[in-house]
């Protein structure tokens, strides 16, 4: 059915997950899986669209492992085919995952589609396919999501997207920033190891703490903090999600009145 004829004759829009079992699916899996599907799904229509939408459980085929789930949208959102075209890009971004061998380091890096959020959801869906060949559907194309039981496919895709985004790792991302300009927004005498919040503009519009091991800097800041911007060179490190946690400032090198 094209999408102008679903639209016109007011079709429910469904989305059907397929489980064709050869082994037992422990219920919590099951049920991580359904909110990992609602949550992403919801998501990411969200993102692309603005307005919020959710799955309801409309049926489960008698017979077979088949659930049904409605698609729950405002009545206006009916006729925009923005909302459909949203729903298919959810299921290429979750297809690609599987030819992830395709796309470029950089591509990956840049992708914010492919957040930590996502990769746990789509990790809980794809948990199913250990049992069960697993089909995600609608109502409205022939377009699909299918996961054979065993194949590795979305799993290797997803580990490389883990390993590229530094999901995996526990410890914080570093990279040392050249020549930056940094403003302080707070300073303290306390004895903690990070005294002070600054603001470096050219990362983030946000005051970070700050960490000052360079002698000159922590004279020429102390004597004059708010009233100069100061040249230095940066270490930033990062949490597995890529927001900054902390600056390191060293280097010094000048300072500007402002």
């Amino acid at each position: 059915m094209r999408i102008k004829e679903l639209f016109m004759n007011k079709q429910e829009l469904v989305i059907s997950l397929k489980l064709e079992k050869q082994k037992y699916i422990e219920l919590t899996q099951l049920t991580n899986a359904i909110n990992s599907l609602n949550h992403s799904f919801s998501a990411y229509v969200h993102k692309d669209t603005g307005v919020k939408i959710g799955l309801e459980l409309k049926d489960v085929r008698s017979g077979s492992d088949i659930f049904n789930f409605l698609v729950a949208i405002p009545s206006a959102l009916i006729a925009s085919s923005e909302f459909v075209d949203a729903i298919t890009s959810y299921f290429t971004l979750f297809n690609n995952i599987k030819k992830i061998k395709e796309q470029s380091v950089s591509e990956i890096e840049n992708n914010k589609d492919y957040s930590k959020e996502n990769m746990k959801d789509f990790s809980n869906i794809v948990e199913l396919s250990n049992n069960a060949n697993v089909t995600i559907s609608n109502s409205f194309n022939q377009y699909q999501i299918y996961m054979p039981r065993g194949d590795n496919d979305f799993r290797d895709g997803l580990q490389a997207i883990s390993k590229i985004k530094g999901y995996d790792s526990k410890e914080p991302i570093k990279t040392i920033y050249e020549n930056m300009m940094i403003e302080f927004y707070q300073t303290t005498n306390t004895e903690k190891s990070i005294k002070h919040k600054a603001f470096c503009y050219e990362l983030s519009d946000t005051a970070i703490p700050t960490i000052i091991t360079d002698d000159t800097l922590k004279k020429e800041m102390l004597e004059n903090p708010y009233n100069y911007r100061f040249l230095v060179d940066l270490e930033v490190y990062k949490d597995s999600e890529k927001v900054i946690k902390n600056y390191r400032a060293f280097n010094y090198r000048d300072k500007i009145a402002k």
